[in-house]
């Protein structure tokens, strides 16, 4: 059952940003730290869970500079430092509304097949 949910949750994000709004999801930019870059990634699909399809890393001359079609936007500074310049908290509300609703269907379903 948890691994269906899982698979359920990681195909309704991927249906709904990747396919549909073809846009980075979590963007993670950087100037020549490429090894900083990916290390905050496997810490955002290993421990959070998240699909690493839904994370991009991206080598850009400005990293700090925000990219507003990014959803969340984290940059590596030139002192090797981690921003968070943009979470766009409306988008992802309005995406886990959609989730959430889409659960209690499938737990819904699930109660009537019993």
């Amino acid at each position: 059952m948890k691994l269906t949910f899982k698979l359920s949750v990681t195909f309704l994000f991927i249906s709904m940003f990747v396919n549909v709004h073809a846009r980075p999801i979590i963007l993670i930019t950087h100037k020549q730290n490429k090894t900083k870059a990916n290390k905050i990634r496997q810490l955002i699909t290993q421990k959070m869970h998240i699909p690493s399809i839904l994370v991009t890393v991206d080598e850009k001359i400005n990293p700090c500079l925000k990219d507003r079609n990014a959803i969340m936007h984290l940059c590596v500074d030139k002192k090797n430092n981690m921003k968070t310049l943009q979470i766009k908290n409306k988008i992802i509300k309005r995406s886990f509304a959609i989730f959430q609703k889409k659960k209690s269907i499938l737990i819904s379903k699930t109660e009537v097949m019993k």
